[in-house]
């Protein structure tokens, strides 16, 4: 049931494009059930969404995961991969995109989500070492990766949220892919401006 509740707070999350509106008594009602039930599963709403904002993230990191397993040996070709796959769950699930980047947290992080978000982290320092030959530190290669993903997830919340102008999503998971390759490859190679 639990389980439940995190679903269908999932669906008015992407629905409502975020969680500003959601609330148990609707969840409750999604479910089938009075809003009280939502008790014997969560303390209150912020649990529930600290746990919605886990499943969303945890489903984009293996929508990506999947994505880029097609690119074993070249790592600009994961990089394309990585970035389409963004790109296009970012407009597949804009609700849940905006939830995980830009909504604030209003209840704790979920212990659980700590290390996805490390382990995340880490295989996209370790791509940003392999695009440099291994050229680049731990440190250095962790800022890159900070600054790549300032890049794509600005670009991609400006999309969702429609503050640029609208282009057919094959033009602009084209458009995201260029500038998004170019931004990385100026920061691996060391010439930011």
């Amino acid at each position: 049931m639990r389980e439940r509740f995190v679903e269908e707070a999932l669906v008015l999350i992407d629905r409502g494009l975020g969680s500003r509106g959601v609330n148990l008594r609707e969840v409750a009602r999604s479910v089938g059930c009075a809003h009280t039930n939502a008790y014997n599963y969560f303390d209150s709403l912020d649990e529930l969404l600290g746990e919605c904002l886990h499943a969303a993230f945890e489903r984009q990191y293996q929508y990506s995961k999947r994505a880029t397993a097609k690119a074993i040996e070249d790592p600009w070709k994961t990089v394309e991969l990585l970035v389409e796959s963004q790109v296009e769950f970012a407009l597949a699930h804009p609700g849940w995109y905006l939830f995980v980047w830009i909504e604030p947290l209003r209840g704790a992080l979920p212990p659980r989500m700590l290390p996805l978000m490390q382990q995340a982290s880490f295989e996209l320092v370790g791509l940003v070492r392999a695009l440099a030959r291994r050229r680049l530190s731990v440190s250095r290669a962790t800022q890159v990766v900070e600054d790549f993903h300032n890049h794509l997830h600005g670009a991609l919340c400006k999309a969702v949220a429609g503050r640029v102008p609208e282009v057919p999503r094959a033009e602009l998971r084209r458009l995201v892919t260029s500038n998004s390759r170019r931004v990385l490859r100026t920061l691996v190679s060391g010439r930011q401006r």
